[in-house]
C-alpha cells in the first residue's frame, strides 16, 4: 500500500536534482513557430517549474514534445511532480476545452503524456541525479499501478531505456 509520505519522499527527491533557476528564456522554450507553440511558449514562459498552475498543466499536458530540450529539462519536473497527486474536480470555466477523462477516473491523461515524453527526449537531456530521480518516480508509479491507470508497459520501456 502507498503511504502519502511515500509520494512527499519523491516530490522532495525532484525538488533537489531539478533546479528552480535560470527560467529559460521565452524564446528558448520552444523551437517549432505555430499557433500551438506559442500558446505553450506564453503559457510557461512566466512560471518557476514548481510554480506552474493546475491549469497550465492541465491544457497543454500533451504538449510536453514541443518544448526545446532546455525547456523539457526545466518543466519536466512540473510534470513529475503534477501526476503524482490526484486533484479534485473543479468548476472553473476552463476546464470545459478539458477531456472529461481528467476527473472522470483515475486515469491520468498527465501521467501517461509525462511517460512518453519521457521516452523520447529524457536520455542525453539530464544528468544522472536527474535520470536517477526519473527511474525511482517510473518504479513509483509501476510498482503502484493500481492507483494510477496509466500505461505502464510504456512506463516499463521507459524505465529499461533509462538503465
Amino acid at each position: 500500500m502507498t503511504k502519502k509520505s511515500d509520494i512527499e519522499t519523491i516530490l522532495n527527491e525532484i525538488r533537489s536534482v531539478f533546479p528552480q533557476d535560470p527560467i529559460p528564456i521565452k524564446s528558448n522554450i520552444i523551437s517549432h513557430e505555430c499557433e500551438e507553440c506559442f500558446a505553450l511558449r506564453d503559457a510557461f514562459s512566466e512560471y518557476k517549474w514548481h510554480e506552474v498552475p493546475r491549469k497550465t498543466i492541465e491544457i497543454h499536458y500533451q504538449d510536453i514534445p514541443l518544448f526545446t530540450k532546455e525547456a523539457f529539462r526545466y518543466y519536466i519536473p512540473t510534470f513529475l511532480s503534477y501526476s503524482l497527486t490526484r486533484k479534485e474536480p473543479t468548476n472553473e470555466e476552463w476546464v470545459s476545452d478539458l477531456p472529461p477523462v481528467l476527473f472522470s477516473s483515475k486515469y491520468q491523461p498527465v501521467l501517461d503524456f509525462t511517460i512518453y515524453s519521457l521516452r523520447e527526449k529524457a536520455k542525453g537531456n539530464l544528468n544522472t541525479s536527474q535520470i536517477e530521480i526519473i527511474k525511482k518516480w517510473l518504479e513509483f508509479v509501476i510498482s503502484n499501478s493500481s492507483m494510477f491507470e496509466t500505461d505502464t508497459k510504456e512506463a516499463s520501456l521507459v524505465l529499461t531505456s533509462l538503465k
